[in-house]
């Protein structure tokens, strides 16, 4: 698996565009939404397969703008997080009932209700690629308020956390 830094190093300054832009292309916005990113100092480097990351950002931002508002906010977040770096994605949309939190990440589950949205394979994917990258993945949400969709990537530099 090819390594890369996916965040600037350090003291380096993010894409012209700023880190949101770089990770939602313009394919991923039908609707007007507002895309605010909030990265905490310092901003830690990760290694990843750019492109196997990059599918988890696009599914997961993706995901966010069809389950927004017209007009909505979609925030995206990294923080460092013991020895890893903490990466979220939080919606404005319909939220997810508790039963169906932990079902979401299954292999061709899809939410009764859903019309023509995949055939449920993105979030089963993306926690495969994250799980791959030695990370975790999970949702909190509650109908009615949102969801906001996290995943942590370990810093090379950092041992892992002793548990």
């Amino acid at each position: 698996m090819p390594a890369r830094l996916l965040l600037p190093a350090p003291g380096a300054q993010p894409p012209p565009q700023g880190p949101v832009s770089w990770l939602a292309r313009p394919k991923l916005v039908p609707q007007p939404v507002e895309m605010v990113d909030q990265l905490a100092e310092p901003v830690l480097p990760v290694l990843v397969d750019p492109e196997r990351i990059g599918l988890v950002f696009d599914n997961l931002i993706g995901n966010a703008v069809r389950h927004s508002p017209k007009g909505g906010r979609i925030l995206v977040r990294a923080r460092p997080q013991s020895g890893f770096v903490r990466f979220e994605i939080e919606d404005q949309g319909p939220g997810i009932p508790p039963e169906y939190q932990q079902r979401i990440f299954e292999k061709f589950f899809r939410m009764p209700g859903t019309k023509g949205e995949g055939i449920g394979l993105g979030l089963y994917i993306s926690r495969e690629i994250v799980s791959a990258h030695g990370g975790q993945m999970g949702v909190d949400s509650e109908p009615g308020q949102g969801s906001r969709f996290w995943f942590t990537l370990r810093v090379p530099s950092l041992p892992p956390p002793r548990g």
